[in-house]
């Protein structure tokens, strides 16, 4: 059965942000502006598509001084939306559209028992309470406004809340690139970083709540949605959810299955409380057989409080130094080779020298006179020299498994390390290794 919907239109407050956004603040804060007949900026039909999309429309409400508004007629008039007069009270245009729209909201709630949700198009902050009073009687609640504009809190007080930019994108891509034109490269990467954290955080809530390892695709937009209601896909230029949840395999695991997809973090402290616990189809643990594939290459791996920690001061005593076989007495000197709260013993150095030598971070030069080693030129940091090695165990691991096994990260980040503080290391070791042929 198709929910039944009242729609209230605060038509001012929503016409001056988009104006706002479209042709600059100076325009719309000139008073003298805002008494003249307003352009046609809204596009009523990206609106009522995306409404109806929702249910069956019942009660259709707009408020403003209208004889302002003429050009916008024939589009309001489409929708049979019904037009509420409100005449400026005093000189700053004031109409007094958040009351009257509250009081309305109130009372068809009242006359109406049948409305499932109300929608509201505004951002006023004065609409919170509003928000709040319409969960109250048990309704749903869906904001539309323009970001920039919008009061953030009102966000959160509606169920969700609709990018006035997001609709228009989805049935006009140009006035989308029009609008992320606007944003510095900076903006564009913050934003990218606070949806990740949001996705990152519905997957864990769904995963809380079940003893799986995986949260369900059809769960995860929902769930995203209660966290932050402002969230839409189409906010960062992705046309459906499945293209959004694509851009972000560096920290998921996408895994078809025959109703659904499963969802899994490739890094999350849940899911490598239980990441030692698995087992091959013979009954190995994946760990121990992670740690095997490595010793045929003549690695031994320290564990990973150790390893890490080795792997910085081993950049320290390489780094512009050519080694030969008396220089390499510096790494058997535990005085130099001294890292507060590990023990040094020759044997563990030993394997960081191995480690380094099978994974190129330490390469050979050709000598008449004598064997020499240096670091390898492209790695100018403790932190790339740890990426560096770790990048070359998941490739000589992932290489040597068999065609019907998939490598699990869980299992290999807890290989290389001892808590979650390094999950954006690893993001960008995943990354990389996604792209290899096998």
């Amino acid at each position: 059965m198709k929910e039944r919907i009242a729609v209230y239109w605060d038509f001012d407050n929503i016409h001056i942000s988009v104006c706002s956004s479209q042709l600059g603040k100076k325009w719309t804060d000139n008073y003298e502006n805002r008494k003249k007949i307003q352009p046609e900026t809204i596009d009523i039909d990206a609106i009522m598509d995306y409404i109806s999309s929702l249910g069956e429309v019942n009660i259709n409400k707009a408020y403003a001084e209208w004889s302002l508004f003429g050009k916008y007629s024939k589009s309001l008039q489409n929708y049979s939306i019904d037009l509420i007069q409100l005449f400026p009270r005093g000189s700053h245009m004031k109409n007094g559209a958040d009351i009257r729209m509250a009081i309305d909201v109130v009372e068809d709630m009242h006359f109406h028992s049948h409305i499932d949700k109300i929608i509201i198009l505004g951002g006023d902050s004065d609409y919170i309470a509003l928000a709040q009073k319409v969960r109250q009687k048990g309704k749903q609640i869906v904001g539309i406004g323009v970001k920039e504009t919008t009061n953030p809190f009102l966000i959160k007080a509606c169920n969700e809340f609709k990018i006035y930019s997001s609709l228009i994108a989805k049935s006009s891509g140009f006035s989308k690139i029009r609008i992320d034109k606007q944003k510095t490269d900076k903006q564009k990467t913050d934003d990218i970083n606070d949806v990740k954290k949001l996705l990152i955080k519905a997957i864990s809530a769904l995963i809380s709540k079940t003893d799986e390892e995986y949260a369900k695709k059809s769960a995860i937009k929902p769930m995203m949605i209660r966290l932050d209601p402002s969230f839409d896909e189409s906010n960062y230029n992705f046309k459906t959810f499945a293209l959004f949840l694509d851009n972000f395999k560096n920290i998921i695991i996408i895994k078809p299955e025959k109703y659904d997809h499963h969802i899994f973090l490739k890094s999350n402290k849940n899911l490598s409380l239980k990441a030692d616990n698995q087992k091959t189809e013979k009954g190995v643990l994946l760990i121990d057989y992670y740690r095997s594939i490595v010793k045929t290459q003549k690695i031994n791996l320290l564990e990973p409080k150790k390893l890490r920690k080795f792997l910085i001061k081993s950049f320290d005593i390489l780094n512009g130094r050519t080694m030969n076989h008396e220089n390499f007495e510096d790494f058997y000197d535990t005085k130099k080779f001294s890292i507060p709260s590990i023990e040094i013993s020759k044997n563990n150095v030993s394997r960081i020298i191995r480690l380094l030598k099978r994974t190129d971070a330490l390469v050979s030069i050709k000598s008449k006179e004598e064997h020499k080693f240096e670091l390898n030129s492209s790695i100018k940091s403790p932190e790339e020299l740890i990426k560096h090695v770790f990048n070359e165990l998941v490739i000589i691991i992932k290489s040597k498994l068999k065609k019907n096994e998939i490598l699990n990260y869980e299992i290999i980040y807890n290989l290389f390390y001892e808590n979650d503080s390094y999950e954006d290391e690893f993001a960008e070791i995943v990354k990389k290794n996604d792209d290899l042929p096998f």
